[in-house]
C-alpha cells in the first residue's frame, strides 16, 4: 500500500471515529419531580457505536460547590466500590444506551443536580472519551394520609374503672404532629392529649364522648372517623374469692373478697344464709374475714354491692358454701405422733428403772 492509500485510509478511519463521536451525547432531562419514600427514576441515555466499546459510566452529586461519586458502573465487571448508601442506588441496563440511575426510599436530602457521565473506548486505538450531562432532582413532601385509629371500631362499651389504649396510624412526610379530641354529647370538642398514642385510664361517666384524632403535616391536615366511648356507671355481678364450696378445720383463718367493677364509690355488704333462707347482714366491707374457724361460722354466704349514686338495682354474688371440720387434719396427725413419742419416752424410762433396780438387787445379794 503506498502512501497514498495509507493517508486515505487513515482519513477514512478518523471520519468514521468523528462520526462516531458526534452521535454518542448523553441525553438526560433537565428536571425529575420524586415524592418522599418512593422510588424515582433519572434517565440517562445515549447511541452505541459499533466503533466503541462501553467503558464505565459514573454518577455524580452535586453538594453546594463540589461533586462527589455515588455510583460507578464498570461495564463486563460489575459495579465498583460503592459508598454506604448505594443500597438505595442502581444503574439500570448493561450499558447498550442505557445507564439511568434510579433511587428507591427518596429522602428529602436527595434533592439536587446530578451528572451522568458515560465513558467509552476506542475498539481500534484504545483512545478514551466521555460525555456528561445534568438533571436536577426535586423530592416533594408526600401529603399527608386519612389517619386511622385502632383498635379499630366505631364503639366501645366499658365498664367504670376499666382502661383503654387508642393509637392513631397515619402516612406522609415528616414532621408529622398528633393532636386527640374528645367531643362531648353537648358542647364543644377539647383537646384531650398529643402524640401518636392516647390513654384513658379508670373511665368514668364524664368520658363517655366522643373521640378522634387530627394529624398534620407541611403538606395538610387529616382527621380520623369518630369513635364513640361508652361508660358502663353501674356496678357489676360480683364473684366471691375464693369461691364455690370452701372446706377447712376448726381454727383456720379465712378471707373472702367480693370483686366486682365500676364507678366508685361502691358499698359492699356481706350475708350469711341459714337453713331457712333467712339472710343475716354480717358484714359491710368488701373483704369478710375469719381469724378463727369455729362450726357455727359454716353455712351459706353471698355478697351484695351497689353504687349509691348510679346504680338502678343491687347486683348480688353467687352463694359459696364455707364447711368447717370438726379438727385438723394436720393437728391429729402431730397429735399420733405426740402420743407415740410419749408412749416411747415413757417404755424406755420404765425399761431404765427396771434395770437399776435388778443391778441394785444383785449388788445387794452379793454383799
Amino acid at each position: 500500500m503506498n502512501m497514498a492509500s495509507a493517508l486515505l485510509v487513515f482519513l477514512g478511519t478518523m471520519a468514521s471515529l468523528d462520526l462516531a463521536l458526534s452521535s454518542m451525547h448523553v441525553t438526560t432531562p433537565h428536571l425529575v419531580y420524586g415524592t418522599w419514600e418512593s422510588s424515582v427514576t433519572l434517565l440517562c441515555t445515549y447511541q452505541p457505536s459499533s466503533e466503541y466499546l462501553e467503558d464505565f459510566a459514573i454518577w455524580y452529586f452535586k453538594y453546594h460547590n463540589s461533586s462527589s461519586i455515588m455510583i460507578r458502573k464498570n461495564f463486563g465487571e460489575g459495579h465498583g466500590p460503592l459508598p454506604d448508601y448505594a443500597h438505595r442506588f442502581t444503574v439500570s441496563g448493561h450499558g447498550k444506551g442505557n445507564v439511568s440511575l434510579t433511587i428507591d426510599n427518596l429522602w428529602s436530602s436527595d434533592s439536587g443536580v446530578y451528572f451522568c457521565e458515560m465513558n467509552w473506548r476506542s475498539k481500534t486505538s484504545g483512545t478514551q472519551v466521555s460525555d456528561s450531562a445534568e438533571v436536577v432532582l426535586c423530592v416533594k413532601k408526600a401529603p399527608i394520609v386519612k389517619p386511622v385509629v385502632t383498635p379499630s371500631s366505631k364503639k366501645f362499651s366499658l365498664i367504670a374503672g376499666e382502661n383503654i389504649n387508642f393509637t392513631c396510624k397515619t402516612q406522609g412526610s415528616p414532621p408529622i404532629t398528633y393532636t386527640w379530641y374528645k367531643v362531648p354529647p353537648a358542647g364543644n370538642r377539647v383537646v384531650k392529649g398529643y402524640g401518636s398514642s392516647l390513654r384513658i385510664s379508670m373511665v368514668g361517666a364524664s368520658d363517655q364522648a366522643q373521640y378522634y384524632c387530627e394529624v398534620q403535616n407541611p403538606k395538610g391536615t387529616k382527621q380520623s372517623d369518630f369513635i364513640q366511648l361508652d361508660v358502663q356507671a353501674e356496678v357489676v355481678k360480683p364473684v366471691i374469692n375464693p369461691g364455690e364450696n370452701i372446706t377447712l378445720p376448726k381454727g383456720e383463718k379465712l378471707v373472702l373478697t367480693c370483686e366486682t367493677k365500676g364507678l366508685l364509690p361502691i358499698t359492699y355488704r356481706w350475708y350469711k344464709v341459714s337453713p331457712t333462707g333467712d339472710r343475716t347482714l354480717k358484714l359491710n366491707g368488701s373483704q369478710l374475714a375469719f381469724s378463727s374457724l369455729q362450726p357455727s361460722d359454716e353455712g351459706r354466704y353471698f355478697c351484695e354491692v351497689e353504687n349509691v349514686v348510679f346504680q338502678k338495682h343491687v347486683k348480688k354474688s353467687d352463694i359459696v358454701m364455707l364447711n368447717v371440720t370438726a379438727e385438723s387434719v394436720s393437728s391429729v396427725n402431730w397429735a399420733v405422733v405426740i402420743i407415740v413419742l410419749l408412749v416411747v419416752l415413757t417404755v424406755i424410762s420404765l425399761a431404765v428403772c427396771f434395770m437399776m433396780y435388778r443391778k441394785k438387787k444383785a449388788t445387794t445379794q452379793i454383799s
